[in-house]
């Protein structure tokens, strides 16, 4: 397989796992430092402050990946090879914000990096580097919790990439976040069955009255 047909195939899977989701519940909007209302969080750093996904786009190396934003800091705090950096929007690169109405879908399941594959179609996407869809991690440390992304089992990078007191900290054993449309569907489901339900007893109520009016006459 040449290199232009693994890049062409490796895109259009991404496009694929996007596509699959992008009707789930949940959207990425830019992050301008201000903190949306219904934004998705990650859990409380080590310092205690409230932590949310966040998204980073470097425009000139076309890589997208994971970054934690900090509201204190009003940007994403990502790794990037063996750095730790704050990225806020310019026109050289751009933060996204995780967003969602209803968060019911979402779930943060403790996996490890070989066995990612089993809940692959349940990962929330979070950008490509290296031609390698990328997701997102969390992972208690120091009386917190951090995030960073994951890369795919059976690559060079696998496993979970934290920001670590100035460079990275590798775990092959994380939490990733997942959204399941089909657990939203057994809730609307649900909901639905138990609005009917009175109105059933109701109607069973009346037929009862009715039949027992029949037997006097």
């Amino acid at each position: 397989m040449s290199a232009t047909v693994l890049i062409v195939t490796l895109f259009l899977l991404q496009l694929v796992a996007l596509e699959a989701h992008k009707n789930c519940g949940y959207y990425w909007t830019s992050y301008d430092g201000t903190t949306p209302s219904n934004a998705v969080e990650v859990g409380k750093t080590p310092s205690g402050e409230t932590s949310y996904v966040g998204k980073v786009h470097l425009h000139l190396f076309n890589k997208i990946f994971v970054g934690m934003i900090i509201p204190s800091r009003q940007a994403a705090y990502v790794t990037y090879f063996t750095t730790v950096m704050d990225i806020q929007n310019n026109d050289f690169r751009s933060v996204e914000i995780l967003c969602s109405d209803d968060r019911s879908g979402f779930e943060w399941v403790a996996t490890t990096s070989k066995d990612l594959h089993s809940i692959q179609d349940t990962l929330v996407p979070a950008g490509a580097c290296f031609g390698q869809n990328l997701y997102i991690g969390r992972v208690q440390i120091n009386g917190g919790v951090m995030m960073g992304k994951v890369y795919p089992p059976l690559f060079l990078l696998e496993g979970l990439y934290i920001p670590h007191y100035g460079t990275y900290r590798q775990y092959y054993s994380f939490e990733v976040l997942t959204y399941r449309c089909d657990k939203k569907k057994e809730e609307i489901k649900d909901k639905k069955e138990k609005r009917e339900e009175p109105e059933l007893k109701e109607m069973s109520d009346i037929d009862k009255l009715i039949e027992d009016a029949f037997k006097d006459i």
